[in-house]
């Protein structure tokens, strides 16, 4: 039985008309708490295209994740066992027409605000930014022509952070629906 289920969903654009949507789910910061990765999966409706995982609780990812969900994964500054050596700290991947990149952000000292991984991700092509480390939900939209420093967007950039599902049981969804992403934040 799903309790908790989902707070609210909002999001950035508003998704219109037919068609079908590709749906991610968005985890970070587990720190130890597999079971709450299980929960969250027993409450989807159905399993999700991709499972986004960001860091901190590559273990508890490997405890608690069906071997036939497809999973992209990053490495934290908590996941430091020579077992997860080969998972970058980031990646950029291409999904639905969206070029996301993953990271956990320690890297980019998003505990101090995200400006230097937007920049970062701005620079690398990204169209999405999604990160963790703060334990804190955010969601945001800078507009094509927005400045990030020096850099002035040519493209929109949406930024996306689930939160912690294991120490504010929160995590996040992405779904494309044609151009349009909807962003949601889910609470167990």
């Amino acid at each position: 039985m799903c309790g908790g289920g989902i707070i609210g969903y909002h999001g950035l654009h508003m998704l219109m008309g037919g068609g079908s949507a590709v749906h991610f789910l968005v985890i970070s910061d587990t720190h130890g708490q597999a079971e709450k990765i299980r929960y969250v999966l027993s409450c989807q409706n159905t399993l999700p295209e991709e499972l986004f995982f960001l860091g901190d609780g590559l273990r508890d990812l490997a405890d608690a994740v069906p071997e036939r969900m497809q999973t992209v994964a990053v490495r934290g500054n908590c996941d430091w066992s020579s077992a997860f050596a080969d998972v970058p700290t980031e990646r950029l991947v291409a999904f639905a027409g969206f070029r996301f990149l993953l990271m956990h952000g320690h890297e980019h000292g998003v505990k101090y605000g995200p400006e230097a991984a937007m920049k970062y991700a701005a620079l690398r092509g990204a169209d999405v930014l999604l990160f963790g480390h703060t334990h804190l939900c955010a969601e945001m939209v800078l507009p094509a022509g927005s400045k990030l420093e020096d850099l002035v967007l040519q493209r929109p950039l949406y930024v996306f952070n689930p939160g912690s599902l294991g120490y504010d049981n929160s995590f996040g969804t992405v779904t494309v629906h044609g151009r349009e992403l909807l962003f949601g934040f889910g609470e167990i």
